[in-house]
C-alpha cells in the first residue's frame, strides 16, 4: 500500500491534517511529523529513515515552508532518493507560483528550488475548494498504484448502516505474490482515531465494493473477524451479501442499494 511522507511547515499543519485524515480513510499510510518518532529516538535520524521508508514524498510548499531550512533539507534528502528511483515526489503549492518569495532564500537553496519546480509537475492547491484539491492529491498517488481506495464512508443501505470500503483494481489481474509486498495493516487503521473520527468503527458492519477475485475479499475481511459483520458487494444481485456475521441471523443477508 502507498506510504506518504508529508513534508510541511508547522503553520500549514491544519491544512495538512485535513489531507492526512482523508489519506487515513483511504488506506494511505502517512509519516507526518515528530509524533511518529518513538520517545528517546534521535530526531534527524528517524526523520530521514521515515523518508527512506516512504514511497511518496509530498512537500507542501508555501512562504512559511520557504523559511524552514529543515523542510528544505528533507526535500533535498527525498530528491536524492528520487534520483536513485527509491521514491516519487508530488509537490503541492499552497500559494500561486508568482506569490512564492524565493528571493530571500540562500542562493543555493533558491537555485535548487527553482530548478526543482521547473522539472516537476506540481499540484496547485485551491484553498477555496479544499475537497477537490485533496482528492487531486490522493488521485496523484493512486495513479501509479494497482489498487485505488476511496475514503471509507458510512452509508445506509436498506435501512442498514454500513461503513463502505470501495476500491478499484486497475490492472486485469494481480500477480500471485502481490500481497507478499503489499503492506495493508487493516488492524492498524482500526486502532487509529477516536470516537466519531475513528477510521474503522468496531460497532458497524463493513461492506466491500469493487471488482476483485474472491481471495482478495477474503484477505481484506480477515482482520474484521470478530469485530464486524462483513458484507461483500455482488455485481450480479446489485446488492451487498453478508459473508461473515457475529449474529447468525445476518449471515447471507442481502442488502439492496
Amino acid at each position: 500500500m502507498p506510504q506518504a511522507f508529508l513534508n510541511h511547515k508547522e503553520e500549514d499543519k491544519t491544512l495538512v491534517l485535513e489531507l492526512f485524515e482523508h489519506f487515513q480513510r483511504s488506506f494511505i499510510e502517512c509519516w507526518i511529523d515528530k509524533q511518529d518518532i518513538p520517545v528517546g529516538s534521535e530526531l534527524a535520524g528517524e526523520i530521514f529513515r521515515g523518508i527512506g521508508q516512504s514511497s511518496y514524498f509530498l512537500p507542501f510548499i508555501s512562504n512559511y515552508y520557504l523559511t524552514s531550512s529543515w523542510c528544505l533539507e528533507e526535500l533535498k534528502a527525498a530528491y536524492s532518493n528520487y534520483q536513485k528511483k527509491q521514491i516519487k515526489i508530488l509537490p503541492i503549492l499552497l500559494e500561486p507560483m508568482n506569490k512564492l518569495d524565493l528571493e530571500n532564500l540562500d542562493p543555493n537553496d533558491k537555485s535548487f528550488l527553482e530548478n526543482f519546480l521547473q522539472r516537476y509537475k506540481y499540484i496547485e492547491f485551491d484553498l477555496y475548494n479544499k475537497e477537490k484539491s485533496i482528492k487531486a492529491v490522493a488521485d496523484a498517488i493512486w495513479q501509479s498504484e494497482p489498487i485505488a481506495f476511496e475514503p471509507i464512508k458510512t452509508e445506509i443501505v436498506d435501512g442498514f448502516k454500513l461503513q463502505v470500503i470501495r476500491f478499484n483494481i486497475k490492472i486485469p489481474s494481480l500477480p500471485d505474490d502481490f500481497f507478499a509486498s503489499w503492506q495493508l495493516d487493516v488492524e492498524k487503521f482500526h486502532e487509529q482515531g477516536s470516537g466519531k473520527n475513528k477510521i474503522i468503527k468496531s460497532d458497524l458492519p463493513v461492506a466491500f465494493n469493487g471488482k476483485a477475485p474472491n481471495w482478495f475479499f477474503c484477505y481484506l475481511s480477515i482482520p474484521f473477524k470478530n469485530l464486524n459483520d462483513v458484507f461483500i458487494f455482488n455485481s450480479t444481485t446489485k446488492g451487498y451479501i453478508c459473508a461473515y456475521s457475529k449474529r447468525n441471523e445476518h449471515l447471507g443477508k442481502v442488502l439492496k442499494q
